[in-house]
């Protein structure tokens, strides 16, 4: 049984997934909540101090600025600094980087001419 995209990521991670089966699940919901028009993006927040990793949910404009920034587009926020809106857009693309499975991530690095090391984006 699939787990409902609409409900509560968190309850989620309790199953023991592995860190990648999680981050195939965010990818599958992320673009099917793009498909559908819904503002939110899941990614998986990697486990620290012994913790398992967990999965985490942004909404709203933080997940508007993670589709634009997916697209190959930059944030053009009136009155920015650069260095402002830079760390912004390495932010957006952390959470692009931790809602997809790695293949996923390095074919949107090629198609958009981003570094590629993993999690060195934030």
């Amino acid at each position: 049984m699939k787990a409902n995209p609409l409900g509560n990521a968190q309850a989620i991670s309790s199953g023991g997934w592995s860190e990648q089966r999680m981050l195939e699940w965010c990818h599958e919901n992320n673009r099917w909540a793009y498909d559908i028009g819904m503002r939110r993006w899941h990614y998986v927040q990697s486990g620290q101090d012994g913790k398992a990793a967990n999965l985490q949910m942004v909404d709203g404009i933080t997940a508007d600025e993670v589709w634009t920034i997916s697209r190959g587009k930059h944030l053009a926020y009136a009155n920015w600094a650069p260095e402002r809106l830079d760390k912004l857009e390495r932010r957006c693309r952390w959470l692009i980087e931790r809602g997809m499975p790695p293949e996923a991530f390095a074919t949107l690095c090629a198609r958009h001419g981003w570094a590629t090391p993993r999690s060195a984006a934030a």
